[in-house]
């Protein structure tokens, strides 16, 4: 069988398509947060791993709001917040 770990942080962030949570394992500063933010930002373009998602839903989901929190209390560790006009 395997072994099942609890994860320490998780993020939860809101883009045009709702809420999510995902496990989150990188360090939990705003800098890190927002270059994870960048990145998941970026797999939704053409060409992305990530890009299968946009096409089914017919937009391009960005993040508006995302914050890591760790999963034991629940306690807030970095926030982003996108800026009003933004290119990807």
């Amino acid at each position: 069988m395997g072994k099942s770990v609890k994860v320490k942080n998780v993020v939860a962030y809101r883009d045009q398509s709702g809420a999510h949570r995902e496990a989150y394992r990188g360090k939990a500063t705003d800098k890190d947060l927002k270059a994870w933010v960048n990145a998941l930002d970026k797999s939704m373009l053409a060409g992305g791993v990530n890009a299968h998602v946009s096409q089914a839903l017919g937009f391009i989901p960005v993040v508006s709001y995302a914050e890591v929190q760790r999963q034991s209390d629940g306690k807030v560790l970095a926030t982003y917040k996108a800026p009003m006009f933004q290119v990807l």
